[in-house]
Protein backbone atom coordinates (compact mmCIF):
# COMPACT_ATOMS: atom_id res chain seq x y z
CA UNK A 1 0.00 0.00 0.00
CA UNK A 2 1.20 3.27 -0.92
CA UNK A 3 1.51 6.27 1.50
CA UNK A 4 1.99 10.09 1.60
CA UNK A 5 5.33 11.43 2.60
CA UNK A 6 3.48 12.82 5.63
CA UNK A 7 1.68 9.75 6.61
CA UNK A 8 4.88 7.71 6.29
CA UNK A 9 6.89 10.22 7.95
CA UNK A 10 4.51 9.83 11.24
CA UNK A 11 4.35 6.33 11.28
CA UNK A 12 8.34 6.26 11.31
CA UNK A 13 8.31 8.78 14.20
CA UNK A 14 5.71 6.32 16.31
CA UNK A 15 8.23 3.28 15.38
CA UNK A 16 10.78 5.59 17.09
CA UNK A 17 9.43 6.45 20.10
CA UNK A 18 8.50 3.01 20.43
CA UNK A 19 11.97 1.92 19.74
CA UNK A 20 11.02 0.35 17.12
CA UNK A 21 12.40 1.65 13.89
CA UNK A 22 13.71 -0.84 11.96
CA UNK A 23 17.82 -0.44 10.77
CA UNK A 24 16.91 0.01 7.12
CA UNK A 25 13.74 0.75 4.92
CA UNK A 26 13.37 0.29 0.91
CA UNK A 27 11.90 3.91 -0.38
CA UNK A 28 9.68 3.43 -3.73
CA UNK A 29 7.29 5.17 -5.25
CA UNK A 30 6.71 9.17 -6.76
CA UNK A 31 9.98 10.54 -8.66
CA UNK A 32 13.57 10.20 -7.22
CA UNK A 33 13.32 13.70 -6.04
CA UNK A 34 10.46 12.96 -4.17
CA UNK A 35 12.50 9.96 -2.83
CA UNK A 36 15.35 12.80 -1.83
CA UNK A 37 13.29 14.87 -0.09
CA UNK A 38 11.33 12.20 1.96
CA UNK A 39 15.01 10.92 3.01
CA UNK A 40 16.06 14.12 3.81
CA UNK A 41 13.08 14.85 6.05
CA UNK A 42 13.07 11.66 7.90
CA UNK A 43 17.61 12.70 8.47
CA UNK A 44 16.02 15.84 10.16
CA UNK A 45 13.35 14.52 12.26
CA UNK A 46 15.87 12.03 13.76
CA UNK A 47 19.14 14.13 13.92
CA UNK A 48 17.78 17.88 13.88
CA UNK A 49 19.71 18.43 10.51
CA UNK A 50 19.14 22.13 9.39
CA UNK A 51 19.42 21.11 5.38
CA UNK A 52 16.63 19.66 3.30
CA UNK A 53 18.73 18.39 0.64
CA UNK A 54 20.21 15.31 2.02
CA UNK A 55 23.20 15.65 -0.57
CA UNK A 56 24.15 18.75 1.98
CA UNK A 57 23.96 17.43 5.10
CA UNK A 58 26.57 17.72 7.41
CA UNK A 59 28.78 14.40 7.99
CA UNK A 60 29.13 11.91 10.13
CA UNK A 61 25.64 11.83 10.14
CA UNK A 62 24.37 11.24 7.22
CA UNK A 63 26.67 9.43 4.26
CA UNK A 64 24.97 9.45 0.83
CA UNK A 65 25.78 6.77 -1.87
CA UNK A 66 24.88 7.44 -5.49
CA UNK A 67 26.64 6.47 -8.69
CA UNK A 68 29.80 8.34 -9.74
CA UNK A 69 31.44 5.59 -11.79
CA UNK A 70 31.49 5.99 -15.89
CA UNK A 71 29.86 2.92 -15.63
CA UNK A 72 26.89 4.26 -13.91
CA UNK A 73 26.78 1.92 -11.23
CA UNK A 74 27.21 1.46 -6.95
CA UNK A 75 30.45 -0.17 -6.90
CA UNK A 76 32.26 -1.89 -3.68
CA UNK A 77 34.36 0.61 -3.07
CA UNK A 78 31.51 2.95 -2.08
CA UNK A 79 29.45 0.50 -0.07
CA UNK A 80 33.04 -0.12 1.96
CA UNK A 81 33.31 4.07 2.56
CA UNK A 82 29.68 3.81 3.70
CA UNK A 83 30.08 0.71 6.12
CA UNK A 84 33.18 2.69 7.64
CA UNK A 85 30.91 5.72 8.05
CA UNK A 86 28.08 3.88 9.88
CA UNK A 87 30.43 2.13 12.26
CA UNK A 88 31.56 4.89 14.11
CA UNK A 89 30.33 5.64 17.35
CA UNK A 90 26.63 7.98 16.94
CA UNK A 91 26.41 11.11 19.02
CA UNK A 92 24.00 10.86 21.68
CA UNK A 93 20.39 10.39 21.11
CA UNK A 94 21.06 10.86 16.90
CA UNK A 95 21.42 8.01 14.46
CA UNK A 96 24.00 7.36 11.73
CA UNK A 97 22.19 7.08 8.33
CA UNK A 98 23.41 5.85 5.30
CA UNK A 99 21.19 6.92 2.24
CA UNK A 100 21.66 5.01 -1.26
CA UNK A 101 20.46 6.67 -4.09
CA UNK A 102 18.79 4.69 -7.33
CA UNK A 103 19.97 1.48 -4.63
CA UNK A 104 19.28 -0.81 -7.69
CA UNK A 105 22.61 0.19 -9.35
CA UNK A 106 24.56 -1.54 -7.27
CA UNK A 107 26.95 -3.79 -8.23
CA UNK A 108 27.31 -7.41 -7.56
CA UNK A 109 29.82 -6.74 -5.54
CA UNK A 110 28.80 -3.84 -3.61
CA UNK A 111 25.58 -6.03 -3.30
CA UNK A 112 27.40 -8.41 -1.37
CA UNK A 113 29.21 -6.04 0.75
CA UNK A 114 26.24 -4.85 1.39
CA UNK A 115 24.72 -7.72 2.58
CA UNK A 116 26.87 -7.70 5.39
CA UNK A 117 25.93 -4.69 6.99
CA UNK A 118 22.67 -5.14 6.26
CA UNK A 119 23.10 -9.23 8.50
CA UNK A 120 25.07 -7.20 11.41
CA UNK A 121 23.58 -3.33 11.12
CA UNK A 122 25.85 -1.30 13.88
CA UNK A 123 23.47 0.21 17.25
CA UNK A 124 22.12 3.63 16.34
CA UNK A 125 22.46 3.37 12.28
CA UNK A 126 19.65 3.48 9.65
CA UNK A 127 19.75 2.34 6.03
CA UNK A 128 17.44 4.07 3.22
CA UNK A 129 17.41 2.65 0.29
CA UNK A 130 15.79 4.78 -2.35
CA UNK A 131 14.32 3.16 -6.21
CA UNK A 132 12.09 3.29 -8.71
CA UNK A 133 12.87 0.21 -8.97
CA UNK A 134 12.28 -2.64 -6.37
CA UNK A 135 11.80 -4.97 -8.21
CA UNK A 136 15.35 -5.07 -9.38
CA UNK A 137 16.91 -5.33 -6.19
CA UNK A 138 18.07 -9.10 -4.94
CA UNK A 139 15.62 -10.95 -3.08
CA UNK A 140 18.13 -10.97 -0.03
CA UNK A 141 18.13 -7.82 0.14
CA UNK A 142 14.60 -7.38 -0.03
CA UNK A 143 13.74 -9.44 3.09
CA UNK A 144 16.25 -7.77 5.05
CA UNK A 145 14.28 -4.20 5.12
CA UNK A 146 10.96 -2.82 5.69
CA UNK A 147 9.28 -1.17 2.23
CA UNK A 148 8.21 2.39 2.29
CA UNK A 149 5.53 2.84 -0.54
CA UNK A 150 5.57 6.52 -1.84
CA UNK A 151 1.93 8.59 -2.83
CA UNK A 152 1.14 12.04 -3.81
CA UNK A 153 -1.96 12.65 -2.26
CA UNK A 154 -1.91 16.09 -2.16
CA UNK A 155 -3.13 16.89 -5.63
CA UNK A 156 -5.87 14.64 -6.97
CA UNK A 157 -5.18 15.91 -10.84
CA UNK A 158 -2.38 13.67 -12.67
CA UNK A 159 -0.13 15.02 -14.86
CA UNK A 160 0.38 12.80 -17.63
CA UNK A 161 3.16 12.50 -20.41
CA UNK A 162 2.32 11.70 -23.80
CA UNK A 163 1.76 8.26 -24.00
CA UNK A 164 -0.47 8.57 -20.92
CA UNK A 165 -2.37 10.98 -22.41
CA UNK A 166 -3.28 9.25 -25.48
CA UNK A 167 -4.48 6.17 -22.99
CA UNK A 168 -7.12 8.83 -20.91
CA UNK A 169 -8.16 9.78 -24.26
CA UNK A 170 -8.28 6.59 -25.23
CA UNK A 171 -10.58 5.90 -22.19
CA UNK A 172 -12.59 8.79 -22.60
CA UNK A 173 -13.92 7.76 -26.08
CA UNK A 174 -14.58 4.45 -24.87
CA UNK A 175 -16.85 6.22 -22.04
CA UNK A 176 -18.52 8.85 -24.20
CA UNK A 177 -21.04 6.04 -24.87
CA UNK A 178 -22.84 2.82 -23.20
CA UNK A 179 -19.51 0.45 -22.30
CA UNK A 180 -19.94 -2.55 -24.88
CA UNK A 181 -17.02 -5.91 -25.14
CA UNK A 182 -16.42 -4.96 -28.47
CA UNK A 183 -15.09 -1.48 -27.80
CA UNK A 184 -13.60 -2.66 -24.61
CA UNK A 185 -11.11 -4.48 -26.99
CA UNK A 186 -10.12 -1.22 -28.80
CA UNK A 187 -8.66 0.10 -25.45
CA UNK A 188 -7.16 -3.33 -24.57
CA UNK A 189 -5.73 -2.82 -28.23
CA UNK A 190 -4.33 0.41 -27.21
CA UNK A 191 -3.39 0.13 -24.19
CA UNK A 192 -1.22 -2.71 -25.61
CA UNK A 193 0.16 -0.57 -28.12
CA UNK A 194 1.02 1.95 -25.64
CA UNK A 195 3.60 -1.21 -23.67
CA UNK A 196 4.83 -2.34 -26.46
CA UNK A 197 5.94 0.91 -27.53
CA UNK A 198 7.28 1.88 -23.71
CA UNK A 199 9.14 -1.48 -23.96
CA UNK A 200 11.42 -0.69 -26.70
CA UNK A 201 11.99 2.35 -25.66
CA UNK A 202 13.36 0.94 -22.30
CA UNK A 203 15.23 -1.86 -23.77
CA UNK A 204 16.36 0.79 -26.22
CA UNK A 205 17.89 3.10 -23.27
CA UNK A 206 19.04 0.15 -21.17
CA UNK A 207 21.22 -1.20 -24.59
CA UNK A 208 22.38 2.22 -24.57
CA UNK A 209 23.70 2.48 -21.09
CA UNK A 210 25.42 -0.83 -21.60
CA UNK A 211 26.87 0.31 -24.44
CA UNK A 212 28.37 3.14 -22.62
CA UNK A 213 29.76 0.38 -20.01
CA UNK A 214 30.96 -1.81 -22.92
CA UNK A 215 33.11 1.41 -24.24
CA UNK A 216 34.65 1.76 -21.21
CA UNK A 217 35.43 -1.60 -20.12
CA UNK A 218 36.65 -3.35 -23.70
CA UNK A 219 39.55 -1.50 -22.93
CA UNK A 220 40.28 -3.23 -19.49
CA UNK A 221 41.73 -6.65 -19.37
CA UNK A 222 39.91 -9.85 -18.85
CA UNK A 223 37.10 -7.64 -19.34
CA UNK A 224 34.53 -10.39 -21.50
CA UNK A 225 33.05 -12.29 -18.42
CA UNK A 226 32.32 -8.91 -16.61
CA UNK A 227 30.29 -7.60 -20.04
CA UNK A 228 28.63 -10.83 -20.34
CA UNK A 229 27.38 -10.42 -16.61
CA UNK A 230 26.71 -6.49 -17.23
CA UNK A 231 24.61 -7.48 -20.32
CA UNK A 232 22.23 -9.74 -18.14
CA UNK A 233 22.10 -7.31 -15.77
CA UNK A 234 21.03 -4.49 -18.34
CA UNK A 235 18.25 -7.11 -19.69
CA UNK A 236 17.26 -7.64 -16.16
CA UNK A 237 16.66 -3.98 -15.84
CA UNK A 238 14.96 -3.49 -18.95
CA UNK A 239 12.43 -6.12 -17.86
CA UNK A 240 12.18 -4.20 -14.21
CA UNK A 241 11.24 -1.11 -15.89
CA UNK A 242 9.02 -2.50 -18.45
CA UNK A 243 7.34 -3.72 -15.40
CA UNK A 244 7.04 -0.33 -13.91
CA UNK A 245 6.23 0.94 -16.76
CA UNK A 246 2.84 -1.57 -17.11
CA UNK A 247 1.78 -0.90 -13.48
CA UNK A 248 1.62 2.86 -14.21
CA UNK A 249 -0.70 2.09 -17.06
CA UNK A 250 -2.79 0.19 -15.11
CA UNK A 251 -2.81 2.79 -12.41
CA UNK A 252 -3.90 5.28 -15.41
CA UNK A 253 -6.84 3.09 -15.79
CA UNK A 254 -7.91 2.06 -12.37
CA UNK A 255 -8.01 5.96 -11.62
CA UNK A 256 -10.25 7.07 -14.42
CA UNK A 257 -12.88 4.42 -12.92
CA UNK A 258 -12.07 5.86 -9.59
CA UNK A 259 -13.29 9.02 -11.06
CA UNK A 260 -16.26 7.02 -12.08
CA UNK A 261 -16.61 6.32 -9.10
CA UNK A 262 -16.28 9.48 -7.47
CA UNK A 263 -18.67 11.03 -9.47
CA UNK A 264 -21.10 8.24 -9.34
CA UNK A 265 -20.78 9.27 -5.35
CA UNK A 266 -20.91 13.10 -5.24
CA UNK A 267 -16.91 13.92 -4.98
CA UNK A 268 -15.96 16.56 -6.45
CA UNK A 269 -12.21 15.72 -6.69
CA UNK A 270 -11.26 14.02 -10.03
CA UNK A 271 -7.17 12.72 -11.36
CA UNK A 272 -8.95 13.90 -14.75
CA UNK A 273 -10.78 17.05 -14.27
CA UNK A 274 -10.23 18.41 -17.37
CA UNK A 275 -12.82 15.10 -18.63
CA UNK A 276 -15.48 15.89 -15.44
CA UNK A 277 -18.35 16.51 -18.27
CA UNK A 278 -18.21 13.73 -19.97
CA UNK A 279 -17.30 11.32 -16.18
CA UNK A 280 -20.10 13.11 -15.12
CA UNK A 281 -22.50 12.22 -17.93
CA UNK A 282 -20.59 8.50 -18.39
CA UNK A 283 -20.81 7.55 -14.45
CA UNK A 284 -24.69 8.07 -14.84
CA UNK A 285 -24.83 5.19 -17.48
CA UNK A 286 -24.60 2.95 -14.30
CA UNK A 287 -25.25 2.27 -10.95
CA UNK A 288 -22.43 2.63 -8.32
CA UNK A 289 -22.32 -1.35 -7.89
CA UNK A 290 -21.35 -1.91 -11.23
CA UNK A 291 -18.90 0.58 -11.24
CA UNK A 292 -17.42 -1.25 -8.15
CA UNK A 293 -17.66 -4.80 -9.57
CA UNK A 294 -15.61 -3.28 -12.46
CA UNK A 295 -12.87 -1.79 -10.51
CA UNK A 296 -12.75 -5.15 -8.55
CA UNK A 297 -12.12 -6.73 -12.45
CA UNK A 298 -8.45 -4.08 -12.42
CA UNK A 299 -7.67 -5.25 -9.01
CA UNK A 300 -8.21 -8.95 -9.81
CA UNK A 301 -5.40 -8.03 -12.81
CA UNK A 302 -3.28 -6.20 -10.65
CA UNK A 303 -2.78 -9.24 -8.27
CA UNK A 304 -2.19 -11.19 -11.82
CA UNK A 305 0.46 -8.99 -12.94
CA UNK A 306 2.51 -10.40 -9.82
CA UNK A 307 2.35 -14.37 -10.83
CA UNK A 308 3.68 -15.62 -14.43
CA UNK A 309 -0.04 -15.11 -15.66
CA UNK A 310 0.07 -14.80 -19.40
CA UNK A 311 0.12 -10.91 -19.93
CA UNK A 312 -2.18 -10.81 -23.21
CA UNK A 313 -5.18 -13.29 -22.19
CA UNK A 314 -5.15 -11.65 -18.44
CA UNK A 315 -5.34 -7.60 -19.53
CA UNK A 316 -7.71 -8.56 -22.31
CA UNK A 317 -10.27 -10.97 -19.77
CA UNK A 318 -9.80 -8.03 -16.68
CA UNK A 319 -10.56 -5.12 -19.52
CA UNK A 320 -13.66 -7.10 -20.79
CA UNK A 321 -14.75 -7.18 -17.29
CA UNK A 322 -13.67 -3.93 -15.68
CA UNK A 323 -14.74 -1.95 -19.53
CA UNK A 324 -16.93 -4.16 -21.55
Amino acid sequence: MAFSSDTALQYLDRARARGHLAHAYIVSGMESADRLAFAAELACRLNGAGSLDVRGMPGPGVHVVEAQSKSRAIVVDQIRALEHVIHQRADQGKHKIGVIVEADRMNQQATNAFLKTLEEPPPDSLLLLLTGSPSQLLETVLSRCLRITLADTTEMAVELNDSQARLAAGLAAHFSKMPTPSRALSVVRLYAALLAEEKARLAGECNAEYKQEAAHWNSKTDAAAWLRQREDYFEALAQSRYLEARSRALDLVVLWLGDLIRRKSGHSRLAFPHYEALLTQAAAMLPLEDWLRRMACLEDLRRAYETNVNETLATELAFLGALG
